[in-house]
């Protein structure tokens, strides 16, 4: 039963892919998780179940972490908001692989999640896809992105949709 908070659901999700039932055929499942930029770079859980992840009794040989970095999840710029130049960069005290690729790109987004798969299901380790984009129409229903970052957003609403740009 997964809890709505989020610091729960990454160990239950965790902790599911290693339960006695699943042990003897544990690359047949695969732990799937969706970050926030914000999230991952903050979220101590996060790191936690990262350091975590190769102890015999918590591994469940390999999660695939999918960063939706948005560029939203934080009001200040990266320098002011953490210590790494990236949000994924809290993988790299595992040295998992972060691939970075471009959410509107849908061929990079596709080839970028079989490489994350075949990298897990081969070496049995984490492995991070950082994806990044925005959103086209602010942070909620509230927000009018045209008023908090005038200069970007009219950027965005000039470029075409991703799917009129894959179609």
């Amino acid at each position: 039963r997964a809890r709505t908070r989020p610091s729960l659901v990454a160990l239950q999700s965790e902790g599911a892919a290693n339960t006695d039932d699943l042990r003897a055929e544990r690359m047949k499942s695969m732990n799937l998780q969706m970050h926030g930029d914000a999230a991952f770079a903050g979220q101590g859980i996060v790191s936690e179940s990262l350091v975590m992840s190769n102890t015999p009794n918590y591994n469940c040989h390999g999660t695939v972490h999918i960063i939706v970095n948005n560029q939203v999840g934080f009001t200040a710029g990266p320098q002011n908001s953490r210590s790494g130049h990236y949000s994924s960069d809290v993988a790299k005290m595992t040295g998992a692989p972060v691939l970075h690729v471009n959410s509107e790109s849908l061929r990079d987004v596709v080839w970028a999640s079989k490489l994350a798969v075949a990298y897990r299901n081969t070496f049995g380790k984490d492995v991070v896809i950082d994806l990044h984009g925005y959103r086209r129409h602010g942070h909620n229903e509230l927000d009018d992105p045209t008023f908090t970052n005038p200069t970007l957003y009219q950027s965005i609403q000039a470029r075409p949709t991703v799917i009129d740009s894959f179609g």
